[in-house]
């Protein structure tokens, strides 16, 4: 008489991996959604359109980061012009942006293009990647 061989049940995957998997859902979702109203960005051009007032300060203040990289300005002779003025802002947003457009652009074709396209992807992918914490 031979019986059927027993088979060991199936061992769960470690808590771990089903934690990541679960954190990369929830990443990949933020992330749609945050995308969600890219079409209504661009204009006819092919720039981007800007809303508000800071946005387009933050794209100069990070291309003149390009221009001197690695530094980032502290002081902006425009901001209160003639005299200047201290920026508040930390140099984060502009060194970041600033740096993944020299990667992205290396030979300064296009700069301004190129770093409005990462200026808009970029506080999606970063509110996103927040969201697996």
């Amino acid at each position: 008489m031979s019986s059927a061989p027993e088979h060991a049940p199936t061992p769960a995957p470690p808590h771990w991996l089903v934690d990541v998997l679960w954190a990369c859902a929830i990443t990949a979702i933020a992330l749609g959604l945050r995308l969600l109203p890219w079409g209504q960005l661009k204009d006819p051009s092919g720039g981007l359109w800007l809303f508000g007032d800071d946005p387009p300060y933050h794209l100069r203040r990070a291309l003149l980061a390009y221009h001197g990289w690695p530094s980032v300005p502290s002081v902006d002779p425009a901001v209160n012009y003639p005299h200047g003025a201290k920026l508040i802002w930390p140099p984060g947003l502009a060194w970041l942006l600033a740096g993944l457009t020299k990667l992205a652009s290396p030979a300064a074709a296009d700069v301004e293009q190129t770093m409005e396209q990462i200026a808009a992807v970029l506080p999606p992918v970063v509110g996103a990647l927040t969201s697996a914490l």
